[in-house]
């Protein structure tokens, strides 16, 4: 970027006020990571321990404890709970990731351009984009893991032209298994990612062999999961034949209406900071130009125009294709955004080739300087009502395991709305499938609700709370529920038993001596 300034003391003085926001912007990032690890995380992450613990006790996901996550997550939690007995380990993979997504960019960057100017600007739009997966996507969510592996997979398809080898075919298969083994809709970012980095519809073909590779090692790391079959026969088919076509959440649009919800994708951004929009969308419509006129005929700049297209489709499919729009969902387009600023980089010098282009590359890096100096830090201290929670559910996780151990029953039947959370902190596992107690569940597969009432009927031990909601109870149930169940403890809940208010362990009536 020397043709900027003519003048060194100029470009020194530049220089020098963009080393100190990077600076800022690193320290915002070491407090975001140090945030990561003070043990507090996103209510979603009590259902992943409870499929954790559920594969521990020998459960299988999907067909004993129902989620809609392939089992990336479910495994990485199950081993947290055997290392320590909690989500120690899921937080501080994430931090490890989340820290080196920011070395990936660069180190791809680095490879194009060693200049100085270049690699500060390019250090302090990754950080703010790394901030902003750690924000939206972090504190545990299964978007955050899947977002880094995704990202390095982008920035080798960058490579692809130049060094295509079989240990980065390898390398890049394993990225992507990774990916999508964390959460599927990361392939289509990938593949969106992938066709903005590559300069032609013929080098990203280069990619099929390590999308062929990624799927067996999918296969295989669904059967050593243990969950081959009912991945497809149950999770899938679910997924695909209801939660596609029949959208719960935020939008419930048909699928082609959710791909274009633009003006979604502006607000989730426009949440994390007001210039972030900004900065993104400007190397999102940069990079149409940019693709079109690298090329001198009207064929190419016509496939080049279609390139630019698909990519930006696969990217906005990714965020909408479950059509729930929530926060963490558009951290799906992460791959797609550095592959726009990569390229953008790319081609600097015809960007910059006119005083226009100085001007608008100018002001981009401005704006995005403001925003990251005005985005407020990470805490790094804990949050006293997470640890109040947190300490409360463990109390009373020990109180419903003290329970069902002394009186010899293997699970319970959850009656309480699936964001409490209680069900990640037990050792023993809850009834299910339907422990989440999902509506969208419900309608997707009506054989939950009828094994839920199966087990209405037949479970020991259920565990409710005062004021909370039982959505999976209709009327008559509601009303049996009184004479099916009290809160009086048997013998064999022990002497010392005391109800662990607000919540309360229930025993059916006439059930135990």
């Amino acid at each position: 970027m020397h043709s900027w300034f003519h003048s060194p003391v100029l470009r020194r003085v530049v220089l020098v006020l963009l080393s100190c926001v990077a600076l800022i912007a690193l320290w915002k990032f070491i407090a975001l990571l140090r945030h990561e690890t003070l043990g507090s995380y996103y209510q979603d992450v009590d259902i992943y321990l409870a499929l954790g613990r559920g594969m521990l006790n020998g459960l299988t996901p999907y067909i004993d404890l129902f989620e809609t996550k392939p089992p990336g997550i479910f495994l990485l939690s199950a081993l947290s709970l055997h290392l320590f007995n909690g989500a120690a380990l899921i937080l501080w993979t994430e931090t490890i990731l989340l820290a080196l997504l920011p070395v990936i960019i660069l180190v791809a960057v680095m490879r194009m351009d060693r200049r100085i100017m270049t690699m500060v600007i390019a250090a302090i739009f990754t950080i703010f984009l790394a901030l902003y997966t750690g924000e939206a996507g972090g504190q545990g969510l299964a978007e955050s893991f899947g977002a880094v592996f995704a990202v390095a997979v982008v920035m080798l398809a960058a490579r692809y032209p130049q060094r295509f080898t079989i240990p980065v075919i390898i390398l890049t298969a394993f990225l992507i298994f990774l990916a999508v083994f964390f959460k599927e809709p990361f392939l289509l970012s990938i593949i969106g990612g992938a066709l903005i980095v590559s300069p032609s519809f013929s080098s990203s073909q280069r990619m099929l062999p390590s999308l062929v590779i990624a799927g067996v090692l999918f296969f295989i790391g669904l059967f050593l999961a243990g969950v081959f079959a009912p991945y497809f026969s149950v999770y899938l088919s679910h997924m695909i034949g209801h939660q596609m076509t029949t959208p719960w959440g935020v939008v419930p649009d048909p699928l082609w209406l959710r791909t274009i919800q633009i003006p979604r994708l502006w607000a989730a951004l426009f949440s994390f900071s007001g210039f972030f929009p900004i900065v993104i969308f400007s190397v999102w419509l940069a990079a149409l130009p940019l693709m079109v006129f690298r090329t001198s005929t009207g064929t190419s700049r016509l496939l080049a125009a279609l390139q630019w297209l698909l990519g930006s489709w696969l990217l906005t499919l990714s965020i909408g294709i479950s059509g729930d729009f929530y926060g963490h969902h558009f951290v799906f387009g992460v791959p797609v955004f550095a592959a726009f600023f990569l390229l953008c980089l790319r081609e600097q010098e015809r960007l910059l080739h006119t005083f226009t282009g100085k001007v608008i590359t100018a002001l981009w890096v401005a704006v995005l300087c403001v925003g990251i100096l005005l985005k407020p830090a990470a805490s790094v201290t804990a949050d006293p009502q997470w640890l109040a929670r947190d300490q409360e559910r463990r109390n009373v996780a020990q109180v419903i395991d003290t329970t069902l151990a002394g009186c010899d029953v293997d699970r319970y039947l959850l009656l309480i709305n699936a964001n409490d959370g209680i069900q990640g902190y037990t050792t023993h596992s809850p009834l299910g499938p339907l422990f989440t107690q999902y509506a969208r569940m419900i309608s997707g597969r009506p054989e939950f609700l009828e094994i839920f009432g199966r087990q209405f009927h037949t479970a020991p031990i259920a565990i409710d709370k005062d004021d909370e909601p039982r959505p999976l109870l209709d009327e008559e149930s509601a009303h049996e529920f009184q004479t099916a169940f009290t809160d009086v403890p048997p013998p064999c809940a022990g002497k010392d038993f005391v109800q662990p208010v607000p919540y309360r362990v229930l025993f059916r009536m006439g059930y135990f001596p």
